[in-house]
């Protein structure tokens, strides 16, 4: 008797938090980089999606002068148009006051898995760009990875 009432919990629980995730919207703007989906471009020869799916607002460490968040998403690539896979990503948004450049805004990405025509290859790339005040734009933007390094940018579209 007592393991079907913590099933009933556990089932109750779950459905409360569906619903209240199916409740909460998230406004444009309302983080610093906007979820869903960005075009971004990678000369010369790459353009492709990334979309963010996940948002976590925290920060990294009270006694820093750092508010970092942190967020998952992929970018689904294509070379001159022709799609070559998915690159999946666990990032950081870190904002600060330096001293120099005044207020910095960075996302910082690495990637985590790269999925390319059912293969899974060891390619992983890690990026930085700076982030515009309304979060809508990446610019200045730098990648590297094991086959070489280059730049991208990227601008919100939905």
């Amino acid at each position: 008797m007592k393991g079907k009432n913590y099933m009933k919990e556990a089932v109750f629980g779950f459905c409360l938090i569906l619903v209240l995730s199916a409740c909460t919207t998230i406004e444009p703007g309302s983080l610093p980089v906007n979820l869903g989906t960005w075009d971004v471009s990678c000369p010369p020869n790459y353009t492709g999606e990334m979309v963010i799916t996940s948002f976590n607002t925290r920060d990294r460490n009270p006694h820093e002068d750092v508010v970092v968040h942190s967020f998952r998403g992929y970018f689904n690539w294509h070379n001159f148009g022709i799609y070559v896979g998915r690159e999946y990503f666990d990032g950081t948004y870190e904002e600060s006051d330096n001293p120099i450049l005044g207020r910095e805004r960075i996302v910082r990405l690495n990637g985590t898995r790269l999925d390319s025509n059912g293969l899974v290859l060891n390619v992983l790339s890690e990026y930085t760009a700076n982030v515009s005040a309304d979060g809508n734009q990446l610019t200045g933007g730098t990648w590297r990875n094991s086959t070489g390094f280059g730049t991208w940018e990227a601008v919100w579209n939905r």
